[in-house]
This record gives structure tokens, C-alpha cells and sequence, in this order.
């Protein structure tokens, strides 16, 4: 035994005898620290490059999510996220928040230049605000801007 806290035993090989005369040997490797694992690990591939999604700035809805969720969800939705304002966020045409999950609808830019849907579903509990971005357009009594037409 050693009489270090963070030292293993030793990471030779071991002999001994089991029942029945047969020579056993046996050798340890020591633990890989986690700092080398991680090096070792594959990388990731890089998320393709952003679709452009369509959709007017002024109707829709923009779903932003929490960074965990962005971090957990990675290529599969970076792709439609939208950067714009800072922070990443989807710009949906629809989005359904009846159950458990979350459904959104958009539509992309193919790499071909055609325009197609994409649907989307979640969990709700990656989902931090969904804004409205509709505009109803000028409503009230204000004066107008231009006289009317002489006819």
C-alpha cells in the first residue's frame, strides 16, 4: 500500500499461485487521468453552415432556448439557429405547446436555393421565452401621416 492520498498501488504485475500448482499473472495498468482521456477524445465536427430560415421580421414567433439546452441539442438545430440579436434563438412560422414536447415549423433555404418546412419538437423544459413577433400594423386614433387622395 502506498502512503499518499492520490497515488494507486503499484502498476507492475503481480504473480502468484492459485489452487492446484498454475502459475497466475496478472498485470494493472495505473488510471488514465481525466485531463489525458479528454485529449484523447475524437472532436467533434464542425455544425454545418447556418440555413437561412424565411420569414418576414415582422411575423412568426422567435423561440429562444437555455444554453444547456443549445449545448445538448448541438448540430442537430444549430443550423436553423438565428443569431441576429445576440442571442440564439429559432424564428418559427408555428409553434404548438400542447404536451410535453414542443413543436415548431420554419422554413429553410435548401442548399439548392428552394424553399422547404422543417419541423422541429423538443422538450419544453429547453425552451426559456417564446416571443411573439406578429405586427398588427398601425391601430389607434392618430393623426395620419398623409392627407387623403383629392378625388
Amino acid at each position: 500500500m502506498s502512503d499518499k492520498k492520490d497515488e494507486g498501488p503499484d502498476a507492475g504485475t503481480w504473480t502468484g499461485k492459485s489452487s492446484g500448482d498454475v502459475q497466475v499473472t496478472h498485470s494493472v495498468s495505473p488510471p488514465v487521468p481525466m485531463e489525458a482521456a479528454a485529449a484523447e477524445a475524437p472532436a467533434k465536427p464542425a455544425p454545418e453552415a447556418a440555413k437561412r430560415t424565411v420569414i418576414a421580421p415582422d411575423s412568426g414567433y422567435a423561440v429562444f432556448f437555455f444554453p444547456a439546452a443549445i449545448e445538448a441539442l448541438g448540430a442537430v438545430v444549430a443550423p436553423y439557429l438565428d443569431m441576429d440579436n445576440g442571442e440564439p434563438h429559432l424564428r418559427c412560422l408555428e409553434v404548438d405547446t400542447g404536451g410535453a414536447f414542443i413543436e415548431v415549423t420554419l422554413e429553410a433555404a435548401g442548399e439548392d436555393g428552394t424553399l422547404g418546412r422543417v419541423e422541429l419538437m423538443f422538450p419544453a423544459s429547453m425552451v426559456r421565452l417564446i416571443m411573439s413577433v406578429h405586427s398588427d400594423g398601425a391601430f389607434g386614433f392618430a393623426r395620419r401621416t398623409q392627407a387623403p387622395a383629392a378625388g
